[in-house]
């Protein structure tokens, strides 16, 4: 919980079913990342570029995607 990201390039991660409430992934890239089942409730993305990610069946309660800049 409460993880802090900032400035990073996750290509291929997999972070299927992690705990990332409130987490704030900021100014980083994303490329083909899995977020399936992820609980990213109250988190926030701020600048960052999401390309073919997924997120099936996450919890996105309340999340800040405002800036995110998503594609595929």
């Amino acid at each position: 919980e409460e993880i802090h990201i900032a400035d990073c390039r996750f290509g291929e991660a997999n972070f299927s079913k992690a705990n990332m409430k409130y987490a704030k992934i900021n100014i980083s890239s994303c490329f083909e990342t899995c977020f399936d089942e992820v609980d990213f409730s109250y988190g926030e993305l701020v600048g960052t570029i999401l390309n073919h990610a997924t997120f099936r069946r996450a919890n996105l309660y309340k999340i800040d995607a405002k800036q995110a800049d998503c594609t595929g």
